[in-house]
């Protein structure tokens, strides 16, 4: 019967949702949802972050244990595989780019290992 609200805070690799449930009410009514590795990495990434991973949360639920990635495109897109992807990446007159959480987000590490495992000769 409780009513629920959300709020998604997008940006910044999770640091502005995570900021506001940081510095909200210790009542428990402003959980976080959040993907692991963003506070994991954040902290390596950041110099300074306006909390603290550790100790300004108390984890109270796994919701997944394992996340895949998919990498999609417009489906009028020539492109139906990975492999027409890579291959279009590597020529000269097509600009790829991709949107990911944030910078040093698993997502966009996993893209930038990609790029790097791909690129031209």
């Amino acid at each position: 019967g409780q009513p629920i609200v959300i709020d998604n805070r997008a940006g910044a690799n999770g640091i502005i949702g995570a900021d506001i449930v940081a510095k909200s009410a210790p009542d428990g009514h402003t959980p976080l949802l959040y993907v692991t590795s963003s506070f994991a990495l954040n902290p390596l990434r950041y110099k300074k972050l306006p909390y603290d991973a550790l100790k300004d949360f108390t984890p109270v639920s796994r919701v997944a244990s394992a996340v895949g990635f998919t990498i999609a495109v417009n489906p009028v897109s020539s492109m139906k595989s990975l492999t027409d992807l890579i291959t279009a990446a590597k020529r000269d007159d097509v600009k790829i780019s991709y949107g990911t959480p944030g910078v040093g987000s698993s997502m966009h590490l996993g893209m930038e290992s990609l790029k790097s495992h791909t690129a031209p000769e």
